[in-house]
């Protein structure tokens, strides 16, 4: 499906894709092949950061191909590092980036709904 609208909803191990329009929606799910998570202890030698998954971002900006405009959302810095390597290895996607928020897990209904009200005021102001 490809519609004009896209949002992606992800943190670093789960993105929900979604392409729609006012009448319908289709979801993507893509998971990390990472397993691990990142636990900072006391006494533990190392920087406490992970690397970037570069397998899961391609999987994701392949997932998104098509949109025109798409919303990047999620808790953390997960949607950063999606920008970033949409940038450096997509160009032309990297200009249908309509914008990015900090939102906290929630339903795919509520993703859909937060996504279609920020595109009703992002095309009013866009023209």
């Amino acid at each position: 499906m490809s519609e004009f609208h896209a949002v992606v909803w992800l943190d670093h191990f789960t993105a929900s894709v979604f392409h729609f329009n006012t009448h319908n929606a289709e979801k993507q799910v893509i998971i990390s092949e990472r397993s691990e998570r990142l636990h900072l202890k006391g006494r533990v030698i190392g920087t406490g950061r992970q690397t970037v998954d570069h397998a899961y971002y391609q999987n994701i900006t392949k997932a998104l191909q098509g949109a025109k405009e798409i919303l990047v959302i999620g808790p953390a810095t997960a949607k950063l590092e999606l920008m970033r390597h949409i940038l450096q290895h997509d160009k032309a996607l990297s200009r249908c980036i309509a914008g990015q928020k900090t939102v906290g897990k929630i339903s795919d209904r509520g993703i859909l709904a937060y996504a279609k009200k920020y595109f009703k005021a992002y095309d009013r102001m866009t023209g």
